[in-house]
C-alpha cells in the first residue's frame, strides 16, 4: 500500500514521514492553500528529501508547479499534461491515460466522499485522498482496495500543523 502525506512545510515533517514509514511526501504550490510553500522553500524541501523519500509537487494547475517540477520525483495537478512524472488529480471518470490518479472529490477540502462506481476500473492505479484520518483509513482501504492513500489535514492538530502522533497512528493503523 502506497502512503503519501501531503502539505509538508518543514524538514521536521519530512523526518517524521521517513521515520514513520510513509512512501512519499507532497509539497503544495497552490497559493490559496494553508499549506502553501513558495518556490524557494519547496525546492529546499525537495533537495532535503532526495534519496530518502519520494517527493510530489502539488498544484491545481500546471503553471503552479512548472518551475519546480524537475526538482521532484512526481507532480500532481488537476489539469492533464502528458508526462511520466504526472499524478493526475481526478474527480470524474478519467478520459486521459496517466501513470497514477489521485481521487480527492473534496479538492483538498479534507472531506471524504463515497467513491464512484467507475473507480473500480482504475483502482490499481488510484490513490484515495480527502478526509482520511487514522480512524477511518482502514475502513476505506478495506472497502475500496486502492493502490494507495494520501493524508493531509487528517494528521494535523490545526490547519497546516502536522502531528507526529497522528501521523504515527495513521501508518500504524494501516500496517
Amino acid at each position: 500500500m502506497f502512503v503519501k502525506v501531503c502539505g509538508i512545510t518543514s524538514k521536521e515533517y519530512i523526518d517524521w514521514a521517513i521515520e514513520l514509514g510513509f512512501d512519499a511526501i507532497g509539497v503544495v504550490f497552490y497559493p490559496k492553500s494553508k499549506r502553501f510553500v513558495d518556490k524557494v522553500k519547496g525546492i529546499e524541501l525537495a533537495d532535503y528529501s532526495r534519496g530518502k523519500i519520494a517527493t510530489v509537487a502539488v498544484g491545481i494547475s500546471y503553471d503552479e508547479i512548472r518551475d519546480v517540477k524537475d526538482y521532484f520525483d512526481y507532480y500532481q495537478i488537476s489539469e492533464y499534461k502528458f508526462d511520466k512524472k504526472l499524478i493526475y488529480s481526478i474527480e470524474n471518470r478519467p478520459d486521459k491515460e496517466a501513470e497514477l490518479y489521485i481521487l480527492d472529490k473534496s479538492k483538498g477540502g479534507g472531506v471524504f466522499y463515497e467513491i464512484p462506481e467507475w473507480f473500480y476500473e482504475i483502482r490499481d492505479k488510484t490513490i484515495i485522498a480527502g478526509g482520511l484520518t487514522p480512524e477511518n483509513v482502514v475502513d476505506v482501504v478495506k472497502a475500496y482496495s486502492p493502490f494507495g492513500v494520501d493524508v493531509s489535514s487528517g494528521v494535523e492538530i490545526s490547519p497546516g500543523i502536522k502531528s507526529k502522533e497522528l501521523m504515527r497512528d495513521f501508518i500504524k493503523n494501516l500496517k
